[in-house]
């Protein structure tokens, strides 16, 4: 693999892992974003409905888990390829 390609792959790699770190915070910034907003409610509902309003919902949990997910495949690919790039080719 010449520099060229190499130096895309490593872009495209570091996207990856940046892309994977805005979808986890996002995830998690929408839900203390809730939280923080409907937290005061505690004590003026009922339990139940506190519970099911400040819980984290589906999305924010697919978000989270998404992003880390991407950020964990994005840094392992990374690692492998650098460790790829540093190992001399055997003939």
């Amino acid at each position: 693999m010449n520099g060229s390609n190499r130096n895309a792959l490593y872009v495209t790699l570091a996207t990856t892992c940046i892309v994977g770190v805005f979808l986890a915070g996002l995830g998690l910034g929408s839900y203390f974003i809730r939280y923080g907003n409907l937290d005061s409610l505690e004590g003026t509902i009922p339990d139940e409905t506190y519970l099911r309003v400040t819980g984290m919902f589906g999305t924010e949990k697919a978000l989270l888990l998404a992003g880390l997910v991407i950020v964990l495949i994005g840094a392992i690919a990374f690692i492998v390829t650098m460790a790829k790039a540093k190992k001399p080719a055997s003939y």
